[in-house]
């Protein structure tokens, strides 16, 4: 069973600050909402890119997540 968080529950950190918190709870699975889950990631408008997808992607499999 996989068992998950909403990102935008835990407090607002930096990306691998959270994704460091998320693994110390155990959870294997997370909801990510970008603009209200990450400080220091710019997620508006033009923004967005296949790049930045696979930054955040390695990031939680470092974690695995």
């Amino acid at each position: 069973m996989n068992i998950g968080i909403r990102a935008h529950d835990i407090e607002n950190l930096p990306l691998e600050d959270l994704v460091k918190r998320i693994s110390e709870k155990e959870l294997t699975a997370v909801q990510l909402a970008l603009g209200k889950s990450l400080q220091d990631v710019a997620t508006g408008l033009g923004n967005l890119s296949p790049g930045m997808g696979r930054y955040v992607r390695g990031i939680f499999a470092r974690y695995n997540i």
